[in-house]
């Protein structure tokens, strides 16, 4: 069986996995940052790590904000907090409602399956869970941004075989209370 592909946008969940050791420290040679023979500390990873994702996420920033430029958008999910989850639906500005949906979170993953727009971030209590439409006010509906495919070519639709990898990924893209 064949699953819709997740397209990352942005995720900051498992940043060890994202940029792994070895990547960092042959960046680290080839960029300079450190000579072949230094030893590379566990900070220095830690460090590097943060970096990166804070340069990947200006990127993904700097594109999502010319995509979304003078556009309506609905974020429409669940919430997870302390006392359960609960259905949430907004209509605004993206970064309005992006910010709003983020508060409190240290997690945040943003990405696109067939042109359908995720956001999954977590925070102290649980998982928030969207899915971000564009609003065509004067036709009076919504549509799929298809940002991948629009902003960096990619397939209108791509699927992967399903494992068990993909579908525990899949369950963890959900809402929920950690208290619930």
């Amino acid at each position: 069986m064949k699953i819709a592909k997740e397209r990352i946008i942005y995720d900051n969940y498992d940043l060890s996995e994202i940029y792994p050791d070895d990547v960092l420290k042959e960046e680290a040679i080839e960029c300079e940052w450190v000579d072949e023979d230094e030893e590379i500390t566990d900070d220095m990873l830690w460090n590097w790590r943060y970096d990166a994702s804070e340069r990947d996420w200006d990127d993904a920033k700097y594109e999502l904000t010319k995509f979304f430029k003078n556009k309506e958008v609905a974020f429409i999910g669940e919430v997870g907090r302390w006392d359960g989850i609960y259905k949430a639906k907004a209509i605004g500005e993206f970064f309005d409602l992006f910010y709003k949906a983020i508060t409190d979170c240290d997690y945040i993953k943003l990405y696109d399956e067939n042109g359908h727009f995720y956001l999954t971030c977590t925070h102290h209590d649980g998982t928030c869970h969207f899915e971000i439409k564009e609003v065509i006010k004067d036709k009076g509906y919504m549509r799929l941004p298809r940002f991948m495919e629009k902003v960096w070519g990619c397939e209108p639709r791509e699927y992967e075989e399903s494992n068990k990898e993909l579908l525990t990924r899949k369950l963890n893209n959900q809402a929920r209370s950690f208290y619930s």
